[in-house]
C-alpha cells in the first residue's frame, strides 16, 4: 500500500485508522438501530456495505477514495459483535446469553487468525487488489445467506418490545446512560480489555524481541498464545458464570489473575520460551474474563434495549485500546 499510493508509514496508519473512526461512532447508532428495526434487513445490509467497501478499497487509486473505502468497512463491521449479540439474546434463554456469546468471541478470534493465512496466498499469488475483490464477493455472498437464513421477526421473542416501539430513540437512549451501573460495566470493560488490545494488538512483539532476543517473526506467533488464550477464555467464563450465577466475582478474579500474568511478563524473571508462552496463555485466557460483563449489562436493562446496552458497553471497550495503544 505504501508503494502503490506513495505514502510514508504514518500516512498509512492515517488511512487504516478510518475504519476505526466509522466503527466508533457507529456503536451508539448500531444499538439504537437493531433495538428498532429487524436484524434480518440490518445485518445483511450492513455486510452488504463491508464487502462493498473492500470492493472500492480494491479498485481505488486515489487515497482519498481508499479512506471512504475504510470509512465504509468500519460502517458494516460495527453491526457485526453488537448484531450477533443483540441475535443472541433473542433467540436464547438469558441464562445462555453468556456462554454463547463467549463462543461468538472464540469464532472471531480464531477467525481473526485462520484469516491471515488465505489472505497472505491470495495477496502474494493474485495481488492485493484482487485479493479485496475475492473478499468483497465472499462478503455478497454472506449478505445474501443472512438474508435468506436469519430468522424474521415472527420467530424473535422481544419482552415489552410492543411498548416501546412507541418512545423514541433519544429516550431509549437516556435510559441506559443514566443508568449508574451501565457506567461502571462499561468502564470496567474498556479498562479490563485495554491491557490485550495494547500489548497483544501492539506492543507486545517488539517487548517480547528486546526482552528474550527474538526475532519479530518468532515474537509474533508466541504473542498468538495471548490470542488462543482469549478464545478459550471467553466461552469457559460465560459458561463459569452462568454455572455458578455470579457475574462481578468472575470478572474480578479473572482480571485479577490477568493483571498478575502480565505483570509476571513485565517485571518478572521468567526462565525459559515454555514459561513465557504458559504465561502469556493465561493472560489472554484469564483477560477474556472480562466478556461476562456484556452479559451483565443485558441484564440490567429490558431485552428490547439490549442491543443499545451492548454498543454503549463496546463503544468503551474499543475506546479503552484506541486510547491505551498510543499512550
Amino acid at each position: 500500500l505504501m508503494h502503490e499510493f506513495v505514502l510514508n508509514g504514518a500516512q498509512i496508519g492515517n488511512l487504516t485508522a478510518f475504519y476505526f473512526y466509522a466503527y466508533l461512532l457507529m456503536q451508539l447508532p448500531v444499538g439504537v438501530l437493531l433495538d428498532q428495526y429487524r436484524l434480518r434487513v440490518l445485518l445483511p445490509v450492513a455486510t452488504a456495505v463491508c464487502a462493498l467497501g473492500a470492493l472500492l478499497f480494491g479498485s481505488s487509486t486515489h487515497v482519498w477514495l481508499s479512506c471512504v473505502a475504510r470509512l465504509c468497512i468500519g460502517f458494516g463491521g460495527a453491526f457485526s459483535a453488537v448484531g450477533t449479540m443483540k441475535l443472541i439474546s433473542q433467540l436464547f434463554p438469558a441464562k445462555r446469553f453468556a456462554l454463547v456469546s463467549g463462543l461468538m468471541m472464540t469464532v472471531g478470534m480464531l477467525g481473526a487468525a485462520g484469516g491471515e493465512i488465505p489472505l497472505v496466498w491470495m495477496v502474494q499469488n493474485l495481488g492485493w487488489r484482487q485479493a479485496m475483490m475475492m473478499c468483497s464477493m465472499i462478503g455478497m455472498v454472506l449478505a445474501c445467506l443472512m438474508g435468506l437464513l436469519l430468522p424474521g421477526a415472527e420467530q424473535l421473542t422481544c419482552e415489552s418490545d410492543s411498548a416501546l416501539r412507541w418512545r423514541s430513540l433519544l429516550t431509549q437512549l437516556y435510559d441506559i446512560v443514566t443508568h449508574s451501573q451501565s457506567w461502571w460495566i462499561a468502564l470496567y470493560s474498556g479498562l479490563a480489555f485495554a491491557p490485550v488490545s495494547a500489548f497483544a494488538g501492539l506492543w507486545g512483539v517488539p517487548f517480547i524481541g528486546a526482552k528474550w532476543s527474538l526475532s519479530p517473526s518468532l515474537s509474533s506467533r508466541i504473542v498468538t498464545l495471548i490470542f488462543i488464550g482469549f478464545a478459550l477464555g471467553a466461552p469457559f467464563a460465560g459458561w463459569l458464570s452462568d454455572r455458578i450465577r455470579k457475574r462481578k466475582g468472575v470478572m474480578c478474579v479473572g482480571t485479577s489473575i490477568s493483571a498478575l500474568c502480565l505483570c509476571v511478563i513485565l517485571y518478572g524473571q521468567v526462565d525459559g520460551l515454555r514459561a513465557l508462552c504458559l504465561w502469556l496463555f493465561l493472560f489472554g485466557f484469564f483477560s477474556a474474563f472480562f466478556f461476562v460483563s456484556f452479559a451483565s449489562i443485558r441484564e440490567i436493562h429490558l431485552l428490547s434495549l439490549g442491543g443499545t446496552a451492548i454498543g454503549f458497553i463496546n463503544l468503551f471497550t474499543a475506546l479503552g485500546g484506541a486510547v491505551t495503544e498510543p499512550l
